[in-house]
């Protein structure tokens, strides 16, 4: 019962203490959604050989399925060592560190509490050495150890002569991710990261210590311990993380990551695109939403500069992956420009790109108006073309994939009209 009660005193504590001193970044972060995903240089833990070392970043979660990864580092699904923020660990989704290495079992240290939803929040792990007999690992959550001393919430006994060390996992760890699990294939399946990650630092030394709280920097300044530092700060549409650090390690490949402004809203555009189709345009846009619900608005410009709305769509009030589709048909010859707006419940309005659609109305036509064999028809996609007499009796059907000739020769002589399945126009010729 004592122990059971000062789990729970600890438990409280320590959410008072993340509540207090959660913060908000600044800049740029690595976004991801499910199935999104970056890989990490193979050479990740390097400088970290045999000795005490600290991995730490700045996590933004906005929920959803077990086991989603921060990070997933290792060689296979024996040799690996990750940081969870949905571990289903008996008491609901908790920060989870697990470490298994060469057919040694998998050893895990557990928050006391489930990981906050939709707040920028500080997660280190060190792993000390200084005390070869009792070697350990312990979590920090916003500069709070997230368990008690004695139980085994927030520490990592990895026991005496202990083999699990940086060094001992290999020198080319070629299945290191962020935001993807080791296991994540099936008949595991666990989910990918859903949230955003910044300031990721790896050190060769413990940086905090058990002994007192500390107030994490928002952004991270190499030293002469740090061997792997990426502060996210590169070019939007960047397909690499740069190294900040002056360090041997290589650069993060993104795998649908995406660079954003940390300020992460619930609704992420994953695409938004507009297409002549017709005799209309049809605007398509794929988003991740968190299900807080709102309005989209799509809206068109003939100058790029000021939009009107032209259609509306309903922001999903539930969590996952959307796709929708508009047709506008009431845009004007020329130039048309089309973006979405994002009017989400409780945030700011957010704009998507901006894209471009030439939508002159004489995409469809034939020629010469005058022939006696051969008519080109003139398509911007695959459509029918039916050709009527002046009597209005349909004399030819075809089904054209593309532009191309069409063969009239055998066409009685006169007056005839064409006309384009599912468009406006209509085209006139003679046959000689």
């Amino acid at each position: 019962m004592k122990k059971n009660f000062t789990r729970l005193l600890w438990t409280v504590l320590s959410l008072f203490f993340i509540s207090a001193q959660s913060q908000a970044q600044s800049g740029q972060a690595l976004n991801f959604v499910p199935n999104q995903y970056a890989t990490l240089p193979d050479n990740i833990l390097s400088g970290i050989g045999t000795g005490s070392f600290t991995i730490e970043a700045w996590v933004y979660w906005r929920g959803g399925g077990n086991w989603q990864r921060v990070f997933d580092i290792g060689t296979s699904q024996t040799n690996y060592m990750y940081l969870s923020v949905s571990g289903d660990v008996g008491s609901g989704q908790e920060i989870v560190f697990g470490w298994a290495m060469n057919g040694y079992p998998e050893r895990r240290a557990t928050s006391a509490f489930a990981m906050p939803l939709n707040v920028w929040t500080h997660i280190a792990i060190t792993v000390d050495y200084a005390d070869p007999l009792y070697p350990k690992a312990y979590m920090f959550v916003n500069g709070v150890r997230t368990g008690p001393t004695f139980g085994g919430q927030g520490m990592l006994d990895l026991g005496s002569n202990t083999p699990y060390t940086a060094a001992g996992m290999g020198t080319n760890l070629t299945s290191s991710w962020l935001g993807k699990s080791e296991f994540a294939d099936p008949p595991y399946n666990d989910a990918y990261f859903n949230g955003a990650i910044d300031e990721l630092r790896i050190s060769n030394v413990v940086r905090y210590t058990d002994a007192a709280t500390f107030t994490p920097a928002n952004t991270f300044t190499p030293d002469a311990n740090t061997t792997a530092l990426y502060h996210f700060e590169d070019p939007i549409g960047s397909t690499t993380a740069a190294n900040s650090a002056a360090t041997a390690v290589g650069p993060i490949t993104l795998n649908g990551a995406t660079f954003v402004g940390v300020t992460v809203l619930p609704v992420y555009i994953l695409n938004f695109d507009a297409q002549k189709a017709g005799n209309s345009v049809k605007v398509q846009w794929k988003v991740y939403s968190t299900g807080e619900g709102g309005q989209f608005v799509i809206e068109r410009s003939l100058d790029g500069n000021k939009f009107q709305a032209v259609g509306t769509r309903d922001i999903p009030n539930s969590q996952g992956i959307f796709s929708f589709t508009m047709e506008d048909r009431s845009f004007q010859s020329g130039k048309n420009y089309y973006r979405l707006k994002v009017m989400e419940n409780g945030s700011q309005a957010k704009f998507s790109n901006i894209v471009a659609v030439d939508a002159f109305t004489t995409l469809y036509t034939a020629y010469p108006t005058v022939t006696s064999s051969q008519l080109f028809i003139q398509l911007p996609q695959a459509t029918t073309i039916s050709i009527f007499n002046t009597n209005g009796a349909m004399v030819k059907r075809v089904q054209l994939a593309n532009s191309q000739n069409i063969d009239v020769s055998n066409l009685a002589k006169g007056s005839y009209q064409v006309l384009f399945e599912g468009a406006k126009e209509s085209v006139r010729f003679i046959k000689l």
